[in-house]
């Protein structure tokens, strides 16, 4: 696991890949319904709010580097009754989350300082958005923090991609055996259905 010395991912720098003055919020709808492998492309972990479709329980569930917030949505139709956050560095990101879907709470942070209470969160889920944080151990940290006891982790990255540009780490077997399983149990790890990525379920450590 290496990281580069330089990050870039500042609000502004995501805002601009948000450019919320040219957002046409039918088009937003549009994503979420027709672009599936788009950006939130939730194919690693739909399963889990499948499982959890009928449940009574009113889950509390994180997309934690959430952009748009279209994993969080599509995730939130599967699972309706689940109480849906989304975290993200740029203001742009979070405001098209607020106008776009009323049963998604937008949250702006990063991802090192997650605005929670201990043990508040029933599952956090992260696609494609770990590898660009600026202190991967803090953030770990946090997940395992704002976890409830037995809490589930579910986690996407780019698999032996270069540390460079926009992304802080590069992230392999490595990041998992030795860095993510310090706070959290592994419990699957396998190739995503994201081109060159991997896949970790994991469970709530004590820490």
């Amino acid at each position: 696991m290496n990281k580069q010395n330089k990050n870039i991912n500042t609000g502004s720098f995501w805002d601009i890949r948000y450019p919320i003055e040219n957002i046409n919020y039918k088009d937003v709808e549009f994503l979420v319904e027709n672009k599936p492998d788009s950006e939130g492309n939730i194919s690693d972990i739909k399963d889990y709010f499948f499982e959890k479709k009928d449940d009574s329980i009113k889950r509390k569930i994180m997309d934690l580097g959430g952009g748009l917030s279209l994993a969080s949505e599509r995730c939130r139709r599967i699972y309706p009754n689940g109480e849906f956050y989304s975290l993200d560095i740029s203001k742009n990101a979070y405001q098209i989350c607020l106008n776009s879907f009323k049963n998604i709470t937008p949250i702006l942070s990063d991802m090192e300082n997650i605005p929670f209470e201990d043990k508040y969160f029933d599952c956090i889920f992260c696609i494609q958005s770990i590898e660009h944080c600026n202190d991967i151990e803090k953030v770990l940290f946090e997940i395992n923090r704002t976890l409830k006891d037995n809490g589930d982790f579910l986690l996407t990255f780019p698999y032996k991609w270069e540390a460079t540009y926009d992304h802080n780490y590069l992230l392999d077997d490595f990041f998992v055996e030795n860095v993510l399983s310090n706070y959290f149990e592994i419990k699957e790890y396998k190739d995503s259905y994201q081109y060159r990525s991997k896949f970790v379920h994991c469970k709530k450590k004590e820490i």
